[in-house]
């Protein structure tokens, strides 16, 4: 029997549909074909961990150009993958093992699926005619990943296994993207096909809301004045909409997650709102009369707007556009709900609304100058400085923590900063693991994690993975021997904490020196001017462990303040 496929686009290319026809037209064994089609759909690594149950797919891995990132836990290896994607634009492909690979895995594709991220996941499992007979390694994992999957499946005939691939990667890669997780047998993974595949595959289109696009148009034509809110999802199109942001001549704020969308600089960028907002942001918000909100790339998460507050959408017509409808109209109403994705939204929008008279914003320093009144070190400091020693390309990931919030208040957005950070499913430790998939995607820019030593004690054994394929990733442990946002939270919001929430110090530097990792340590302000040299051609990677000044205040109360209100909230 004849057959075609349809047209596949991936990552913004078509795939060879030539070739992709003659892979289904040869005779050869599943794991040889499913990295045969990876090579095909321009796949560069793959993240994960060999077993007994993926063992084929990885012996094909052997003969192929794609290059694996073994991580330490598979936890890591979905992390990686997020990061990857992030970075890149591109999909994510992780091979794991069935069972405790996927289930060690559950937080990377959890993360993946909050933050609507294509990953492909190729996990393993036992022979057919073991399943339920007490095979090892051998539990539902199918059942556990659909409710954080777009799509999962388990094939069991090898017949199935391409179209389902394909089939797979258009359903990951259609918006609203997400995960996918697939389940091949080790028998089926071990099988040469005899014969063809006959399903036609035809991933569903979104169908977007062209006159609810229009209307948003026509509602901007008609304000004068207005305010842009961008989020994580806005961040590929920054350039747009800086010419958008110039052409209407409304300001710009970010969310916490959209924060880097474009720098300090802009004129018209107003800082990160929601948590841990700028000091001028939020004052900014409070007295603006603009009469139209135009949000773009963002779902509106407890994060992004504090405890839930009216404060940015009062007397303001609400715009909202996403390219996933099931966020529109979930948290807030809006005047006009448009389900649109950006890539061709904001084309439309600058060719058609009209340019506004050019208006006045007294934009300030975003917060009240440093006042130094410490002994030891301040994180505040060190945020707002350390970016000095750095290339201008730096590549900046936040792992979740205490920490965070100087980063998001305080850390500087320059022209080239690139910043990532995940607080809407906030895994502690992902930032450190997933690091490996930013420094692949983005080689030309200097890698730098903050981690905390909670979470840097949770993944930090993947900077072995770095020291292993010398990627020269800077790692800055905040080592204050406590969890900082469990501790002090538990002080501001029972005024006590238990004392397990504090440990005794580790010396994380002495521990890399032992396995021969360059490190450095800081514990006051004057001690920064040290890192310009410690940073300097960086062959592998390093760590940095800051010992900071606990009496210092984090600015963490608006998180305090949001969890007060979940508390008290009745349904």
């Amino acid at each position: 029997m004849s057959y075609s496929f349809d047209e596949i686009i991936i990552s913004g290319k078509k795939v060879n549909m030539n070739k992709l026809n003659d892979l289904n037209e040869k005779e050869m064994t599943v794991a040889d074909k499913c990295i045969k089609f990876f090579e095909l759909i321009g796949v560069k690594y793959v993240f994960g961990i060999p077993a007994s149950n993926n063992a084929p797919l990885f012996d094909a891995l052997i003969d192929s150009k794609i290059e694996l990132i073994m991580s330490k836990n598979e936890a890591n290896s979905t992390y990686s993958a997020s990061r990857y994607i992030s970075a890149s634009n591109e999909i994510g492909v992780c091979l794991l093992a069935g069972t405790v690979g996927i289930n060690n895995a559950i937080n990377g594709i959890g993360e993946a699926f909050v933050n609507k991220l294509p990953m492909l996941i190729i996990s393993g499992d036992t022979a057919r005619q073991r399943k339920n007979k007490g095979g090892t390694q051998s539990v539902d994992t199918i059942s556990i990943t659909k409710s954080i999957t777009k799509y999962s499946a388990i094939i069991n005939n090898e017949n199935e296994v391409l179209s389902e691939l394909i089939k797979g990667i258009s359903i990951c890669t259609t918006p609203p993207h997400g995960p996918v997780h697939l389940c091949i047998p080790m028998d089926v993974q071990n099988s040469k096909l005899t014969s063809r595949i006959i399903e036609t595959i035809t991933a569903d289109k979104p169908c977007y809301d062209e006159n609810a696009l229009e209307s948003a148009i026509e509602a901007i034509n008609q304000h004068e004045s207005g305010i842009i809110f961008v989020g994580k999802g806005a961040k590929n199109f920054s350039s747009q909409i800086k010419e958008l942001s110039l052409k209407l001549c409304w300001p710009v704020i970010s969310t916490p997650q959209g924060k880097g969308v474009m720098e300090d600089s802009f004129e018209l960028y107003m800082g990160n709102y929601g948590m841990c907002a700028t000091d001028f942001t939020k004052k900014f918000v409070e007295s603006s009369k603009a009469t139209c909100l135009l949000i773009l790339g963002s779902s509106l998460n407890e994060a992004s707007i504090p405890s839930f507050d009216d404060v940015l959408f009062n007397g303001k017509q609400v715009i909202h556009i996403d390219y996933d409808k099931n966020e529109l109209n979930k948290v807030y109403n809006s005047d006009i709900a448009v389900h649109y994705d950006l890539i061709h939204a904001i084309p439309s929008l600058l060719l058609k609304c009209h340019s506004k008279t050019k208006k006045s914003f007294e934009k300030t320093d975003f917060n009240v100058s440093y006042n130094n009144t410490f002994s030891g070190l301040s994180l505040r400091y060190f945020v707002e400085h350390f970016l000095d020693s750095l290339p201008s390309k730096t590549y900046v990931v936040s792992d979740i923590g205490e920490f965070m919030t100087y980063i998001l208040k305080y850390m500087p957005i320059k022209e080239q900063t690139r910043f990532d950070i995940n607080t809407h499913y906030g895994p502690m430790g992902d930032g450190v693991g997933g690091a490996i998939g930013t420094y692949v995607a983005c080689p030309d820019y200097q890698t730098f994690v903050f981690v905390g030593d909670g979470g840097f004690f949770m993944n930090g054994m993947e900077v072995l993975v770095a020291k292993e394929k010398k990627l020269p990733i800077i790692y800055c442990v905040v080592n204050n021997s406590m969890l900082g946002m469990v501790n002090n939270g538990f002080q501001c919001l029972f005024q006590r904490s238990n004392k397990e929430f504090e440990y005794e110090t580790v010396g994380i530097s002495q521990m890399f020196n032992a396995i021969g990792i360059k490190t450095l340590v800081l514990r006051r302000n004057e001690d920064l001017y040290k890192l310009n040299d410690f940073v300097k051609d960086l062959q592998e990677p390093c760590i940095i462990e800051l010992i900071p000044d606990k009496s210092e205040q984090s600015p963490m109360m608006d998180r305090i303040a949001m969890l007060r209100k979940s508390m008290t909230s009745k349904v």
